[in-house]
């Protein structure tokens, strides 16, 4: 079978069907000697076609345009697994948590298609299960969560080869996502016109957004309600999987937060404390990082506000909102 897609909207039609990648993952596992396919079935949701296997593999196709996020995710799983070594780096207790790549490559079918086979991750969605964990549970996790997070902002970083591990790297992401951020929203239909435009300003007020001397470290960018998977074991829910590293970047550790806060915990300020204090922030939690927090999901290169349930439960389509400081006294008031 011929693969050729020539635009995201085809993309997003087959991306999800497991009858149309049949041929292709079967194709996969005779060349990794995986054995036959028996059942499959869509994975978790994301911008790849990503497919559980005969309930052991996860098979994840990587889609066209996103190539430089293949080689980051091997990379990155591929230093913190214990099954692979990447320039003598030290193992990290990550090895239980991240996805073990077991084969990758790329199969030519009308298109170059890059794939990763991986072991594949027993566990619930946070999202799944969250509103029905007791709170004390929920806590738990949020620090839990939070000692993860530390430990992987604390990951040496210099011998990643797919990333740039300078501070330049990431004053460049920062530039870029500043001058692209408007457009973006605009498109998105993620905020109204009149606070739009009030987006320069803000940034310029929220300045700096690093310390100069900050450490870059991994961030993964992209921890929402669908990335951590959790276990329980009676009734007691802990967090055994991370998932999706598709988005890792190196950078300053805050950008991190956006997707944790507004997404994986809803806006839960109680939540988001106890991941913070576990996680040992060292700058203060004050008004400077709550400007600095909504600062940063102005520029997240995929946040769209108007997927805020919290928010838009309150506030409708936003056109309610004033004034971007408003929002920041709304969405990040820790």
């Amino acid at each position: 079978m011929r693969y050729v897609i020539e635009s995201m909207q085809q993309w997003e039609r087959v991306f999800t069907d497991p009858d149309y990648w049949r041929p292709m993952v079967e194709r996969i596992l005779h060349k990794h000697n995986l054995g036959k396919l028996q059942r499959m079935h869509a994975g978790y949701p994301g911008s790849n076609a990503v497919f559980w296997v005969n309930d052991h593999y996860v098979i994840k196709i990587f889609e066209q345009t996103w190539q430089e996020g293949f080689e980051r995710e091997l990379e990155i799983y591929q230093y913190l697994s214990p099954a692979d070594t990447l320039s003598g780096c030290t193992r990290f207790r990550f090895s239980q948590l991240v996805p073990r790549v077991l084969a990758h490559g790329e199969i030519c079918a009308g298109q170059r298609w890059k794939y990763m086979v991986m072991k594949g991750f027993a566990g619930e969605r946070l999202g799944e299960v969250w509103k029905g964990i007791p709170r004390n549970n929920q806590l738990e996790i949020a620090q839990q969560l939070g000692g993860i997070v530390n430990a992987l902002h604390h990951v040496p970083i210099d011998c990643l080869q797919s990333m740039d591990t300078s501070r330049l790297g990431w004053r460049q992401f920062a530039q870029a996502q500043v001058k692209r951020c408007v457009i973006h929203h605009r498109k998105n239909n993620s905020l109204p016109e009149h606070l739009l435009v009030q987006i320069p300003d803000y940034l310029a007020d929220a300045a700096p957004l690093f310390p100069e001397d900050f450490s870059p470290c991994i961030i993964n960018s992209d921890l929402t309600r669908d990335h951590e998977l959790l276990s329980r074991a009676d009734d007691h829910w802990q967090i055994t999987g991370l998932i999706d590293f598709g988005d890792v970047e190196i950078g300053y550790c805050d950008y991190e937060f956006v997707a944790i806060y507004l997404d994986a915990f809803d806006c839960d300020t109680e939540v988001m404390r106890a991941f913070l204090q576990v996680y040992d922030y060292p700058n203060g939690i004050d008004y400077h990082f709550n400007q600095r927090m909504m600062a940063y999901s102005i520029l997240h290169r995929y946040l769209n506000f108007q997927d805020i349930a919290s928010l838009t439960d309150r506030y409708g389509d936003l056109k309610t909102v004033e004034t971007l400081e408003a929002l920041q006294a709304v969405l990040w008031n820790l």
